[in-house]
């Protein structure tokens, strides 16, 4: 008699382990982002990503709902009725080299403006007049991609156990240089400044992104 007990008690017990972990990713705010499409709002290369992310939405969502749409019109309308031989079509020439057409005319719609995007998207803006205009900026780096200008805020930032270290400083050669300025945890950005970033592991595999700027 206890047999069953004992399995809805672990039934149970597996079923709200599985809620918790829905829930916790579900109020998780990075894990959200803005719900249905990247996070923007953080800066110009992030608010191109949504927009790019947004037109492919859109693009599926009507193929979706369209390709839905015939088959269930389908499923509905051509159902087995009792005495009823259907019709055997063997193929329809036009309706194939439409669905063909069709598909390239949306790849290469997406494809420009996929590339109309792509330079807002890899390439940084340079600092607006109201941004930071003090020290550490770089004239010339031919690793990374700058600003036109050539100038930004260089900030290396530095993934330790268990921490991660923000130093702003123009040269992260060796990683650590205490020479500048540096904080831990937070990383604190002026406004209307284009900001670059070295980011370093200086022990193990280290995971670092800004969801608000687009990675």
């Amino acid at each position: 008699m206890r047999l069953p007990v004992a399995i809805s008690r672990r039934r149970a017990f597996g079923l709200a382990l599985f809620a918790s972990l829905v829930a916790v990713l579900a109020f998780a705010s990075v894990g959200w982002a803005n719900t249905f499409s990247p996070e923007s709002g953080g800066s110009p290369n992030a608010d191109k990503i949504e927009t790019l992310w947004w037109l492919v939405f859109a693009v599926a969502l009507v193929v979706f709902i369209g390709v839905e749409g015939v088959l269930f019109y389908s499923l509905f309308k051509f159902r087995a009725r009792k005495g009823v031989v259907p019709a055997q079509i063997r193929g329809n020439t036009r309706l194939e080299i439409g669905w063909t057409v069709g598909a390239a005319v949306i790849l290469v719609v997406l494809g420009v403006f996929t590339f109309v995007l792509l330079p807002g998207i890899k390439n940084p803006p340079n600092s607006s007049a109201n941004g930071y205009n003090g020290g550490y900026v770089q004239i010339a780096d031919s690793t990374k991609r700058l600003p036109p200008n050539g100038k930004s805020l260089n900030i290396c930032v530095t993934g330790q156990q268990y921490i991660w270290r923000f130093t702003y400083a123009p040269d992260c050669a060796g990683g650590n240089n205490f020479k500048y300025a540096f904080a831990y945890t937070t990383m604190y950005v002026p406004v209307d400044t284009t900001v670059t970033l070295d980011i370093f592991g200086q022990d193990v595999a280290h995971s670092w992104w800004i969801p608000k700027l687009g990675g």
